[in-house]
């Protein structure tokens, strides 16, 4: 009898044991990838040099539209997503895309550049597949 309340005793105690030790590494992640991690300091240093060098009718190419927005929603009409210049051209970021697909991606891009005067920033972030290309 005695053997048998040990051995629940020590299963209590590894299971409180392991609740404490999952709920702290849980709020140390959390708080490492909204706070401390280096790419999360990137945007948000990104997105604060943007909203504040912007000038009112001039408009920011930005990757990742969601992280940028969701740190300063009032970029949301000031900028212009690499996505969009995918989609005017029909092409669609795959593993077997074509190199004329993506120098025609990089033409609009540049025609885009050069023709439309109110592009102020382009911004480039290797994470992001519509703007890795």
């Amino acid at each position: 009898m005695i053997i048998i309340k040990h051995t629940y005793f020590l299963y209590l105690f590894t299971a409180i044991f392991i609740v404490i030790l999952v709920n702290n590494m849980w709020e140390t992640s959390v708080e490492f990838s909204e706070d401390r991690s280096t790419l999360m300091q990137t945007y948000v240093f990104v997105t604060q040099w943007v909203s504040n060098n912007l000038e009112k009718d001039k408009i920011a190419f930005l990757p990742s539209p969601s992280v940028f927005l969701s740190l300063d929603p009032t970029l949301s009409d000031r900028t212009e997503t690499y996505k969009g210049i995918w989609n005017s051209k029909n092409v669609i970021l795959r593993a077997n895309i074509t190199d004329s697909e993506v120098m025609k991606v990089r033409q609009e891009l540049k025609n885009l550049i050069h023709n439309d005067k109110r592009i102020k920033y382009l911004v480039f972030d290797w994470v992001d597949p519509y703007g890795a290309k």
